[in-house]
């Protein structure tokens, strides 16, 4: 007879398959530690994925009530066979589970763009990851907002095959170097994750273009281990691993006691940090780069053209001719765009009410907010709330 108690009872036994030595699956578990003391009915067991069939006697005899998987992880007969709630959780996979919880992949490479569109590059660039999910996804968001910009997207298979070891990249130097030097500069190069990115930033300096001047880089998963290690430092969208981790472990609460519960949960990238490896320097105009500084920092977002003028010292007129020369757009295109950066932000992980984030980031009304948010982004206020 089963000694397994049900959902109902005083325990339930949480299966957790992770390999804490990858930083993605480290961070999504520090979100499950994080909320697991409103669920002190739990016992969690860990193990680790390449010890699934080790160990599948022991947890069979275990029995536990659910299961939180990292979905890069949750193929394969052994779980499955268990015949409990299983959850995936990060990038979206084909996998079978009773519920997944995955990362809005395709709106990183959208945001990665952003940041990169915010300069007058003359082309973009990925590197291919074929059959991998997350990187395919990231990379098509990337490559839509490009092409949406008019900014030609120049891609290269060339680091498939990058990490032969732990310890040293396996790469076709060569192809890399001339790859990277027959971009039309100045360029935005987009690594999918951060790892990539550090490798393309080796190469970009070796192949000899000035980052950031000639070659513009940003990366994902925004790994502070690495990105401020760099030089110089590379910017990097935020994927929220430990939201994820925090919503899987309410999405399998809700299987186990029965309620009602969505097969599929997209978790909205939490933003972009940005770092030296996107703070373009390639003007050779002083007020247009103290104008830009200004803007970066939020100087413009309160005042607009005016107050940035009055900060600088300037006219309008003469500023708006210089800038527009130097960079391509109008101030206030360049002012508005960082306006919606930080609102965005600000949605995603601050308390603000839509009118008090418009006011903070010089809106006139949460209208005005809505209207460009809508027109960048093709998304509502409503639509960047529910994840810290």
């Amino acid at each position: 007879m089963s000694t397994r108690r049900e959902s109902g009872g005083r325990e339930q036994r949480v299966l957790l398959v992770f390999n804490t030595q990858l930083h993605h699956h480290a961070s999504v578990v520090s979100g499950i530690r994080d909320c697991l003391s409103a669920w002190p009915a739990w016992k969690v067991r860990f193990v680790r994925p390449n010890d699934m069939t080790h160990y599948q006697r022991a947890i069979r005899d275990w029995e536990p009530h659910g299961i939180i998987v990292a979905s890069d992880h949750a193929r394969g007969a052994v779980l499955s066979d268990l015949g409990c709630p299983l959850v995936a959780v990060g990038c979206r996979h084909d996998v079978a589970c009773t519920a997944q919880v995955y990362y809005d992949d395709r709106e990183a490479g959208r945001l990665a763009a952003a940041e990169l569109l915010q300069y007058p590059i003359a082309s973009a660039a990925l590197v291919a990851h074929p059959g991998h999910p997350g990187a395919e996804s990231r990379n098509a968001g990337f490559a839509e907002a490009m092409r949406a910009a008019g900014v030609p997207v120049m891609r290269t298979n060339l680091l498939e095959n990058a990490f032969e070891a732990a310890d040293r990249w396996c790469v076709d130097e060569r192809g890399l170097f001339g790859w990277l030097r027959n971009l039309p500069r100045p360029c935005g190069i987009f690594g999918w994750n951060d790892d990539v990115c550090g490798l393309l930033l080796w190469a970009a300096k070796d192949a000899g273009l000035h980052v950031p001047n000639e070659a513009l880089l940003i990366g994902a998963d925004n790994r502070r281990d690495m990105v401020e290690a760099a030089e110089p430092h590379v910017s990097s969208v935020i994927t929220p691993f430990e939201a994820a981790g925090r919503e899987a472990v309410a999405v399998l609460s809700r299987v186990m006691s029965g309620r009602d519960y969505l097969a599929t949960t997209l978790v909205p990238v939490a933003g972009v940090v940005t770092r030296e490896s996107t703070q373009w320097r390639g003007l050779e105009d002083p007020l247009v780069l103290s104008a830009l500084d200004l803007i970066h920092r939020g100087g413009g977002s309160r005042h607009g053209v005016t107050g940035l003028c009055g900060e600088l010292g300037c006219s309008r007129r003469s500023l708006e001719r210089r800038f527009r020369a130097a960079v391509g757009q109008t101030v206030l295109a360049a002012i508005q765009a960082q306006r919606v950066k930080r609102a965005i932000g600000l949605l995603r992980t601050g308390s603000l009410s839509v009118a008090g984030v418009a006011n903070e980031c010089g809106f006139r009304s949460p209208r005005s907010l809505e209207t460009l948010l809508k027109k960048q982004t093709g998304k509502l206020p409503r639509d960047f709330r529910g994840y810290r």
